[in-house]
């Protein structure tokens, strides 16, 4: 009777978790450990039995069963929102854990568990026929972990054990943003006279520890005839999702972008949708809207140092190094207004060949988007200008300045 009741409470265990934006980690999951475990309220952590199996939260555990142990668990949401009379809701069905731990005696024991830690999933479509606009977002993402375990009791103190493990965490995010207009208010014979342009973001990229395969946790129990305790840590770490571009190449011809590939994936196929959804943003070509020569070398060596890169604001970041811009001009939808320098001097650099078009054909003329590349200083080994009759003027060569004036800005490699 115990166990159809502790069955039935496993069962019936529910958890509350507010709705995620996109983005996000997600909802996190059972914490990895079982069903059993969440009935409980992820209480009892040092519980030990011939069979409890292995826990992420204290390896130590592991140690006291006697036999093997395979854990699957299944997992059912479901989502509700309601606000200003409008409701939502969705459901999702999944499989967030498993793992299997096996005895070994005096040896201790082994264990393995595959988790998902992280789930977030968002499939909406919406129209609003006031504002005559359609929207469809679509936001899948996951953050899963391999947590291989060992763990021992003591030799002579066998009421004792010692357990660790490894959290190999990977995963992968997809979002798809798309806007276009509404067209149900609209007769039938205007349609004509319609926009049909859709407006369309899309970006896909992959969990990991920053700096690190994984993170770690270790554990110290102590199983007591009355009671047990334990004690676990588990080191910090910090996910990154970001894009990672292997071997990138853009070939430029008169300002635009002709050719590009990378060296993500298998077939070229593959690796040049990559370049086209995520740097090009969907374009066939982009004309090349700014090159810079940054002189943030302070900056450039503070982050390498503490390794901040990725956390500099982006107008920072882009001064850490030569940089160059493809899309729209810095001067987007302004290049007729005077813009001037602190020192007084007017940027009369305003336009590129596509936005001198805004006049004549205002649809050729911008793309809506400005993505830059900077080039860090120690992967340069000679940026020149080219004068008129052909010959060059150094300006930095192996990763330092070199045209007179600017010694100033070696300083902080020193």
């Amino acid at each position: 009777m115990k166990k159809i009741l502790g069955l039935i409470v496993c069962l019936v265990a529910f958890t509350q978790a507010p709705m995620i934006g996109l983005d996000a980690l997600g909802e996190e999951q059972t914490v990895g450990g079982s069903v059993a475990a969440a009935g409980r309220g992820f209480a009892g952590g040092a519980k030990t039995g011939e069979s409890e199996g292995l826990s992420v939260t204290n390896p130590a555990r592991m140690a006291f069963d006697t036999k093997v142990v395979f854990n699957l668990n299944f997992l059912l949401d479901l989502y509700t929102a309601e606000a200003h009379g409008k409701s939502y809701f969705t459901k999702n069905i999944a499989m967030p854990s498993f793992n299997l731990s096996f005895p070994m005696g005096d040896f201790g024991a082994f264990g393995v568990s595959l988790w998902q830690h992280y789930s977030s999933v968002i499939r909406e479509e919406i129209s609003d026929s006031a504002l005559s606009a359609n929207a469809k977002i679509e936001y899948n993402g996951s953050v899963y972990e391999i947590v291989p375990t060992y763990a021992v009791r003591l030799p002579y103190l066998r009421n004792v054990s010692l357990g660790a493990s490894m959290h190999i965490v990977m995963g992968s995010m997809k979002r798809s943003l798309t806007l276009g207009p509404n067209k149900e208010s609209v007769a039938e014979e205007d349609l004509w006279a319609t926009n049909n342009r859709e407006i369309t973001d899309y970006v896909e990229g992959s969990w990991e520890v920053e700096h690190h395969p994984g993170y770690y946790t270790g554990s110290v129990q102590y199983r007591g005839r009355q009671s047990s305790f334990y004690f676990s840590y588990t080191t910090g770490y910090t996910l990154l999702n970001e894009l990672e571009y292997k071997d990138i190449m853009l070939t430029i011809k008169d300002g635009m972008v002709t050719d590009y590939i990378c060296g993500n994936f298998e077939n070229r196929e593959e690796n040049c949708k990559y370049i086209r959804d995520n740097v090009l943003f969907h374009h066939e070509t982009l004309p090349m809207g700014e090159f810079a020569i940054g002189t943030n070398t302070t900056a450039f060596v503070a982050a390498r140092k503490y390794q901040i890169e990725d956390k500099l604001p982006i107008l920072i970041a882009e001064k850490t190094g030569p940089h160059f811009a493809f899309g729209d001009t810095c001067y987007s939808h302004s290049e007729d207004l005077a813009v001037y320098n602190p020192d007084g001097k007017e940027i009369i650099a305003r336009d590129n060949s596509c936005s001198l078009k805004r006049h004549e054909n205002p649809g050729q003329a911008y793309f809506n988007c400005h993505t830059d590349i900077t080039i860090p200083y120690d992967e340069i080994g000679l940026l020149e200008a080219v004068l008129p009759d052909g010959t060059g003027v150094a300006i930095i060569r192996d990763g330092r300045f070199v045209l007179k004036g600017c010694e100033e800005l070696n300083k902080p490699f020193l």
